[in-house]
């Protein structure tokens, strides 16, 4: 198995959690979500699946306010699907973390 996958039930169950409380997490955010850290193993190996595309989800960890945001990378498909199914090596993967806390001060960005 590949570096920084998850399994579909955990994928499904946090797109639940943020489906239904995204909104109110979002709003609860004190410092404010401003983007994602995501790994540079997770890129490789997201287009290392000979996908034409990549599709990020965005999920929460807990339902509620309390969770952690995630966004979640697959590969898709020349006809458009995404490519999961962990048998054949399309993976979903997730090691990332929210900014703040997880980003440059001196970016221009900010």
């Amino acid at each position: 198995m590949s570096e920084n996958t998850i399994p579909l039930e955990q994928a499904q169950q946090w797109r639940s959690n943020w489906k239904a409380s995204g909104k109110e997490w979002i709003q609860a955010q004190t410092d404010g979500l401003q983007g994602f850290l995501v790994p540079g193993s997770d890129l490789s190996q997201v287009t290392g699946e000979n996908g034409v595309d990549c599709r990020i989800y965005l999920g929460l960890t807990e339902p509620g306010t309390g969770g952690v945001a995630k966004v979640m990378l697959v590969a898709v498909g020349s006809d458009g699907k995404d490519l999961i199914d962990a048998e054949n090596g399309y993976y979903i993967y997730d090691n990332s973390s929210s900014i703040p806390p997880n980003g440059d001060s001196s970016s221009p960005l900010n």
